[in-house]
């Protein structure tokens, strides 16, 4: 990581060589001095996003040419709160000076700040003494902690509709928090590595908090679950407004759905990178696909297409907690469509001809909806490849039968 930038403010920094060398000898932070706040502040608003601490005397000039100021700390504290919200950017500050903690009691408590206790709350009050060894190290080690705070701090400034709409929500889990400043972060911040397989899984959870969201809401049938986990593709097949695979339910009649476009095409997408139709965990997928993945984003250089995917994942959320507010989970419930059993001769009708998302199953049979098909078909399952299926009729195999009433030996790539 690099060196960690500190604005300090002090008149007698030059008197200070003992913090100086603890500072040198910890290594990791560059102490850019000023000895009055004017003259600070503007390399603070020059200099932003390089500044990760700020550091105050107690007593020191507001401006260069006036004397040790009383309200230099209230003031300067009330500053530095103004630019955090402007540029939306902490910037942590701490006090070292030369009088005890009683002595600045009153200062304290009226410069204390909600937003302090971001980064400092551990300590009764802020303030660490010049002359403590013991304090000087603290107040060190918690610049370099709060290096990493920063970056979520303004993580959640970029992303605040985002992140607040989730705290509120009644029905998207916070772990969606989480889960996207950790797949954001590496996009805004270069010094931390990318690891795609690490974040497609990520991505993958989010689904399943996304899905699980909609079951809470009424959006999403309990057949899209077995034991307790979330089948992906089935569920992406109920709010795009197709039939599951397994299940007579749908969302509302055929051509229906409530999931925009855009959004039903996104989890293809991100499905079909995983190449595998399975449940939620990444430890559920198989040597194959792993190793799918990892030349995915070798091959690819995916770092920006997993980003794109967390940016629109993040309209999404924000979509679905608009669309929450103004349906109730009874109406979204009454929408679910149980389909009545169908003949052979019905099935075989309504899947002539019919347009489907070829899928692979755990024991790697190849289908379309209720329709086992050739093992050929095995190549383009799970690809995110649309066929019209066009020679249907029962399926006679003693082994597949039972779970793929239909058998189709022919059909045509649409997309």
């Amino acid at each position: 990581m690099a060196n960690i930038n500190v604005l300090w403010i002090e008149e007698q920094a030059d008197t200070l060589a003992a913090f100086k060398i603890s500072v040198k000898e910890a290594g990791g932070i560059n102490l850019i001095e000023y000895d009055n706040w004017a003259d600070g502040r503007e390399y603070l608003l020059r200099h932003k996003e390089d500044i990760s601490a700020i550091i105050l005397d107690c007593y020191c000039k507001l401006t260069k040419e006036s004397g040790e100021d009383s309200r230099f700390l209230i003031e300067v504290i009330s500053d530095i709160d103004r630019i955090s919200t402007e540029s939306k950017k902490l910037f942590p500050w701490y006090i070292l000076s030369a009088g005890s903690r009683e002595d600045f009691a009153q200062i304290m408590n009226l410069s204390v700040s909600k937003r302090r206790e971001l980064w400092d709350s551990g300590r009764e009050q802020v303030h660490y003494s010049k002359f403590s060894s013991q304090d000087t190290k603290e107040l060190i080690e918690n610049i370099k902690r709060i290096a990493i705070l920063d970056k979520d701090y303004s993580l959640r400034m970029m992303y605040r509709d985002v992140i607040e709409g989730i705290e509120k929500s009644d029905f998207i889990s916070n772990d969606a928090i989480f889960i996207l400043t950790m797949i954001l972060k590496p996009m805004h911040y270069r010094d931390i590595s990318f690891a795609p397989l690490v974040h497609y899984n990520q991505l993958r959870q989010l689904l399943e908090i996304f899905f699980r969201a909609c079951h809470e809401a009424g959006l999403l049938p309990k057949e899209c679950f077995n034991n307790g986990m979330i089948n992906l593709w089935e569920s992406y097949n109920y709010v795009s407004g197709n039939n599951l695979s397994h299940n007579n339910v749908r969302y509302g009649q055929r051509g229906e759905r409530f999931l925009p476009e855009l959004f039903a095409n996104t989890i293809k997408q991100i499905l079909f990178i995983g190449n595998k139709m399975s449940h939620s965990s990444y430890a559920d997928l198989e040597d194959d696909d792993r190793n799918d993945l990892r030349s995915f984003f070798e091959e690819e250089k995916s770092a920006y297409t997993l980003f794109s995917f967390a940016l629109i994942m993040s309209d999404l959320i924000l979509w679905f907690l608009k669309y929450v507010s103004s349906h109730s989970k009874e109406e979204n419930m009454a929408r679910m469509n149980y389909l009545k059993g169908e003949t052979i001769a019905e099935k075989i009708a309504s899947h002539r001809s019919a347009v489907f998302l070829i899928m692979k199953d755990k024991n790697g049979n190849a289908y379309c909806g209720e329709c086992v098909l050739k093992k050929e078909a095995k190549q383009h399952a799970n690809r995110g490849i649309q066929v019209r299926l066009k020679s249907v009729k029962e399926n006679t195999n003693e082994y597949t039968r039972n779970i793929y009433p239909l058998y189709c030996g022919d059909y045509e790539i649409v997309n």
